[in-house]
């Protein structure tokens, strides 16, 4: 064989950077001509491939074809690409496709995730998806060749397309070199619509496909095909929507260079639009530099209001945005009505808006569910700084000119049901997350799918459409079904839940791997200490145990003892790179969803009884008083213990409440003496020792909760909930309030002085690269309307700092407690609704903030991190290496060096943290509908806020709240309306309304105020086929409604009858 020729050349290429400069990099490019074809029946290529034998192309292709996509195609149609079609026809419809180098590039460049998808077909044999290195082949290289004045963006996709065409000339030529069959397989490129086939001809393509025209042949035998279709090709008028009525609805966009050009010179801003709940507000946090704002060096960031779909002009919740501001005329003030999750239809003459984009649905009211316990971190960056720059009064708003990019992701959801028109093939799709629009799709299985979920992508949103347009992707499973609606929210909230991949099991140790001597070299041997798990019951992962011993001076030794994660995980490996993907463990009501594999959750990490494992420990020497307790020296090492009882809650609460066994400090030297036969291996002491610890550790707890407590920590609270499972069916039978006990107490303390430990120790030797976590402290106007409701019953909150909230609290609920029997749930609200007002918790790298902003608010604690679960938590085992490196067993891992990268995993973390949350909370509100759907309950609720149109509600004993609202009393709909709106006194927080009776034509005049107790009715409806948790207000006249006991007071307290009224 020939000597392969080699040449090379200078390659220049253009990049944006993250500010919006444009540079030019220029590089050698070598050039070579074996670079092989990858079909099957090419001879010289296969042997210059022989030692590196990759998938080839098939012999024989469908329709005698081999398949080149363009770049729109992958990135447009990748849906519709990978879909196997093998089950339905026998064969795979898409098969056989070269993917060229400059496509694969483009597309990693455009969407990473795009590409990972991409890569995995390369690697499957059914499909034959061959990567061809035109790039860098001698004939297929197309340079880059930019004209005077032409955009850069212009030239590079132009070099692309002519890239492609030139590639597929080769291809065929290279055919009629090697094939000697009279009809030879042809090479055909596969392209979007047909403007990108005209284009593709005119540059001199010899074979050119349109997408829709490759599956037109199997269309009728696999319609699924036709669903996958991105509708970005489609025009409007194959959707169903008359375009000929339509008018432009929105604005259109503004050109990408004219919008990067307006960024720049601060005409635009740009920023990532949130939207509330509903889908008519938003905001966008903008940052100004530093001239407009006087400051010198530094920009400030202010958030601006996008009010009405509009002003949001087609983007959606996380598209990257540019926005201009209004005059300052239209700016606004915020809301005081609820704004209910959908409206009701509404004629021309009421339509709030002449186009109707605001009246799109069929139904009112909020959906019941539970809430977040502080603010939503996706609000919180909105409220910090509209109250650093008192934007409370008047928000400063602004509308969007373009998207700069799209927060491209699929959507779970079901369509919408099509009542005018039973054969149309256009639905709508209406998304579970209430903060997107409605999609229109075309379907050909609209009955079969009806009565399913699925999953959507968004293609495009015209200006002359009400709606977005996207396509189907598949089918989830049937609507209602436990298992699929537990899928729909893990998708949701972008939970893993597959099965951890080959590469990462491969990182694991043995399943019988044991501790050795030569394993466990440097660790210190802590397995003569009572040491002890306390934990919720079967739980089966394990991340701490404690101990408490008496030392012979008379002081005594706590331990806290943390699973041992690290050395299971090297930095870098597959097996930390899932572990830093996931983030943290998710846990649902009905499962867990682990970080980390089972063999290490369950077996080898978790410090259960019944074996040796390692630990990184934290040992301290306490002075204790009558009335304190003083540190006086803290040690940190890596250990090997073993665990001599894993308890429950329960079960260490029977130990504490127990009055024949005595604490340490009672015990004297009886104490040292079964301590020191337990070390021998004595078993009968075992229980003495465990409770003696339990009561020990009980003792020293409460000192350090009162410290904290001086110091300005909060006691705080959140409805909390637990379902009791059917054995089999995993379904809800009943909820029950969680029940805190003193050893939860106890526990939570020594993991709180073990995490404040182990941040100071980290910080001292790295002070710019730690990972730690803030509480922000919450601005005085965040407790403003709480402060306004409890003044309105008589209580006076002082909010200036943690330490007087808490001694505000703690004086209310005892006022609360003597002066009215029937308030005494209000302690429990006040301190619910107080940590509605805080920001919520984050981490951070230290060298991103100064010491002042490291600051745990709730915790009162000058510096905080996460050490004590590792199992479940990344940000632990990032924690862990720190330690490590500053106890001087290991090295810093290069990656936490750079404060920048730690910041990213910081904000990462964070991301997946609220992920996690949200997906929690999500699983109990499935669980509340499941339970409600079958036992329909009249219980007590408790009236958290009060506007003009309703009213919040919160069920103390279910742990969910909602929103009720009443219709405008308007006389011509008196008679069909139940409860009608009167008068609102806004400083009163209350709200009168008229309630119709059942058996006359009178009303009777009632108030509803902030706090009061009322009779709700919880039920489950259903709207376009979604079980929706809904709330009403029972009349006052329904009294011998069953009803179950009231957990928010021992007797019922009705809101006050004023007077009776005829109705008109």
């Amino acid at each position: 064989m020939a000597t392969p020729s080699v040449g090379w050349c200078l390659d220049a290429q253009f990049h944006a950077t993250k500010r919006g400069r444009v540079i030019q990099t220029v590089r050698e490019r070598y050039l070579r001509d074996d670079i092989p074809c990858c079909i099957s029946s090419c001879i010289p290529c296969s042997s210059i491939d022989s030692r590196n034998r990759r998938l080839a192309l098939s012999s024989h292709p469908n329709n005698n074809e081999y398949l080149m996509p363009s770049i729109r195609v992958i990135l447009s149609q990748m849906d519709l690409i990978e879909h196997s079609t093998k089950k339905n026809l026998g064969f795979e419809c898409f098969k056989d496709l070269i993917i060229l180098e400059s496509v694969w590039q483009a597309v990693k460049k455009a969407d990473i995730g795009l590409w990972h998808r991409l890569r995995a077909l390369t690697t499957n044999q059914d499909r034959h998806f061959i990567y061809f290195a035109n790039e860098y082949h001698h004939e297929c290289f197309m340079p880059t060749n930019v004209e005077p004045g032409q955009d850069t963006k212009e030239a590079e996709l132009n070099r692309q397309n002519k890239a492609v065409v030139k590639a597929c000339q080769w291809y065929n030529q290279h055919l009629e070199i090697i094939e000697s069959k009279q009809v030879n397989p042809k090479i055909v490129i596969l392209v979007q619509d047909q403007q990108e086939m005209e284009l593709m001809k005119a540059l001199g393509a010899p074979h050119v496909t349109m997408i829709e025209s490759a599956i037109t042949r199997v269309k009728n035998s696999c319609p699924e095909l036709l669903d996958l279709v991105s509708n970005a090709v489609l025009p409007l008028h194959e959707l169903g929507v008359d375009t000929k009525r339509n008018k432009t609805l929105y604005s259109q966009h503004v050109n990408m260079s004219d919008m990067l050009t307006g960024i720049k010179n601060r005409r635009y801003f740009q920023g990532i639009l949130r939207l509330q709940d509903n889908q008519r507000e938003a905001n966008v946090i903008i940052s100004l530099p530093a001239k407009v704002n006087g400051e010198q060096g530094k920009g400030t960031r202010i958030p601006i209001f996008i009010d009405g779909k509009k002003n949001m002009n087609r983007a959606i919740d996380g598209d990257t945005v540019a926005i201009e501001l209004l005059p300052r005329k239209e700016w606004t003030k915020a809301s005081d009505k609820f704004i209910p999750e959908e409206m009701p239809s509404v004629n021309s003459e009421q339509k709030s808006e002449p186009d109707g984009l605001e009246n799109d649905s069929d139904e009112e009211g909020c959906e019941a569910a539970v809430e977040e316990p502080t603010l939503p971190m996706e609000q919180a960056d909105v409220v910090e700084l509209s109250q650093k720059f008192d934007l409370s009064s008047m928000k400063p708003c602004g509308r969007v000119i373009g998207i700069v990019k799209r927060d491209s992701r699929n959507f779970c959801g079901s369509l919408e049901p099509n009542q005018s028109a039973t054969r149309s093939t256009s639905f709508l799709f209406i998304p579970m997350d209430r903060k997107i629009p409605k999609i229109r799709i075309k379907t050909c299985q609209a009955q079969t799918l009806m009565d399913q979920r699925l999953l959507v992508s968004m293609d495009s949103w015209p200006a002359d459409s009400k709606y977005p347009l996207g396509h189907y992707v598949k089918t989830l499973g049937k609507i209602n079904d436990k298992e699929t609606e537990t899928k729909v929210l893990l998708l949701t909230h972008d939970i893993a839940s597959d099965e951890f991949s080959e590469e990462v099991m491969r990182c694991l140790p043995p399943e019988n791997w044991k501790i050795t001597n030569e394993n466990s070299k440097g660790r210190v041997d802590l397995r003569h200490l009572p040491i002890m798990s306390i934990d919720p019951p079967n739980c089966k992962d394990i991340d701490d145990a404690l101990h408490a011993c008496r030392l012979d001076n008379g002081n005594y030794q706590v331990g806290v003892h943390i699973a041992d994660v690290t050395h299971f995980i090297p930095s870098g490996n597959a097996l930390d790179n899932e572990a830093v993907s996931r983030g943290t463990s998710t846990y649902l009501v009905d499962r867990r969803l682990d970080m980390l594999p089972s063999l290490l959750t369950t077996k080898l990490c978790s410090l259960t009884s019944i074996e040796d494992h390692f630990a990184f420990s934290v040992l301290w020497e306490l002075r204790l008083t009558e009335f304190d307790v003083e540190i006086v020296n803290v040690e940190f090492c890596k250990s090997i213990i073993r665990s001599c009882a894993s308890l429950s809650y329960q079960e260490a609460q029977i130990f504490l409440d127990d009055p024949s066994i005595d604490d340490l400090s009672s015990a004297g030297t009886r104490a040292l003496d079964l301590q020191k036969s337990y070390a021998e291996g004595d078993t009968s002491s075992k229980s003495a020792v465990i409770g003696g610890g339990i009561k020990t550790l009980h003792v020293i707890a409460k000192h350090l909760k009162k410290k904290r407590m001086e110091a300005g920590a909060l006691t705080l609270a959140s409805p909390e909930v637990r379902f009791v499972l059917d054995a089999e069916t995993q379904n809800p039978l009943d909820v029950q309030m969680y029940a805190l006990r003193d050893t939860n107490a106890l526990v939570e303390e020594f993991m709180l002085l073990a995490n404040i430990t182990v941040a100071k120790k980290i910080v001292r030797h790295f002070p710019s690269f730690s990972l730690l976590r803030r509480h922000p402290a919450p601005s005085t106007r965040q407790f403003d309307v709480l402060c306004s409701q409890a003044k309105a019953i008589g209580i006076e909150l002082h909010v200036n700092s943690s330490k007087q909230l808490q001694q505000s609290l703690d004086l209310s609920a005892k006022r609360a407690a003597s002066t009215n029997k029937q308030k005494n749930h209000l302690d429990k609200l006040l301190r619910i609704m107080c940590t509605r007002c805080m920001m919520p918790a984050r981490y951070f790298s230290s060298g991103e903030m100064t010491p002042a902003e490291f600051h745990h608010y709730g915790l009162a604690a000058p510096i905080y991190t996460h050490f004590t679960s590792p199992i479940r938590r990344y940000a632990d085992v990032v924690v862990h290496r720190l330690l490590a490196a500053a106890i001087g067993i290991a090295p810093v891992p290069a990656d936490l060096e750079d404060k920048s990268k730690l910041q990213d995993l910081a904000e990462h973390l964070n991301r997946k943290h609220h992920a996690a949350q949200m997906a929690g909370r999500a699983s109990v509100t499935l669980h509340t509908i499941l339970y409600f759907a079958q036992n329909p309950t009249v219980t007590g609720g408790v009236i958290t806020r009060v506007k003009k149109n309703g009213i919040g509600v919160l069920l103390p004993q279910f742990g969910i709240e909602g929103t009720i609202l009443f219709k405008e009393d308007t006389k011509s709909e008196m008679e069909s309306v139940l409860q009608t709106v009167v008068t609102f006194d806004a400083d009163r927080h209350t709200l009168w309304i008229n309630e119709m009776q059942e058996s006359s034509d009178q009303s009777i005049e009632r108030s509803l105020q902030v706090f009061d107790t009322v009779d709700i009715n919880v039920f489950v409806s259903t709207y376009n086929t979604r079980q929706r948790l809904k709330m009403s207000i029972l009349p006052m006249n329904s009294l011998n409604a069953k009803r179950s006991s009231l957990p928010v007071s021992d007797k019922e307290q009705r809101p006050m009858q004023r007077r009776k009224i005829t109705s008109q």
